[in-house]
């Protein structure tokens, strides 16, 4: 059976347009929680969740070249992609459920008490 795990790096390749800017892909997070290193086009909201070198490689997007150097690195290298990876596993726990439910109830005001 195929694991995502099994493949190591994972890319996002959307290209950098005023639409992709506005979202975090469900692709970011199933990679990062999978322990899958990321590699992806620096767009915008990508870029207010993730931190460059840290927990994910960006590339240029639309430079096909830039994309592969970015992979060779990480298969080349296996601690920066443990490393990389790691630090996504790490960053994925931010946006659990259990993280975020009780954000968003308090965004509302509302008392977790009322609501049990």
């Amino acid at each position: 059976m195929w694991q995502l795990r099994k493949v190591r790096v994972g890319v996002i390749p959307r290209p950098v347009t005023e639409a992709n800017d506005m979202i975090i892909t469900l692709k970011l997070m199933e990679y990062w929680a999978s322990g899958t290193v990321v590699v992806a086009a620096p767009l915008k909201a990508i870029r207010q969740v993730a931190t460059k070198g840290e927990n994910v490689i960006f590339f240029e997007p639309g430079n096909p070249d830039s994309l592969a150097a970015a992979v060779a690195r990480l298969l080349d290298d296996p601690k920066l992609c443990g490393r990389i990876a790691g630090g996504g596993y790490e960053r994925s726990r931010d946006f659990s459920w259990d993280t975020l439910v009780p954000q968003i109830i308090d965004s509302f005001g509302v008392s977790r008490q009322d609501i049990d």
